[in-house]
């Protein structure tokens, strides 16, 4: 059965799912000539929730892209990413 994962990375059923903002425990940030990717995760484990914000900038533009994965926070640039506010699950 299929289980929902929030924008934090807890699963469906669990205490405060979807519920409490909660800040992220590990924030790796990169840039790349006008493109900066932020990496973060709320939880030391894994599997785990990866978040990734992508900022790219065209003159007097930035486009922010905000998306999530759920994986290894080691294999995080590999990951599939999704909408920040489309529905994850977990198998």
């Amino acid at each position: 059965m299929a289980r929902h994962i929030d924008n934090y990375g807890r699963k469906e059923y669990t205490i405060n799912f979807n519920g409490v903002e909660i800040s992220p425990c590990t924030v790796e940030e990169t840039v790349d000539g006008n493109v900066t990717t932020t990496f973060m995760r709320y939880f030391k484990t894994d599997p785990t929730l990866v978040r990734r914000i992508t900022e790219t900038e065209s003159g007097s533009t930035t486009t922010t892209e905000d998306e999530k994965s759920y994986g290894n926070w080691a294999d995080r640039s590999g990951l599939t990413f999704i909408p920040i506010n489309d529905d994850l699950t977990e198998s």
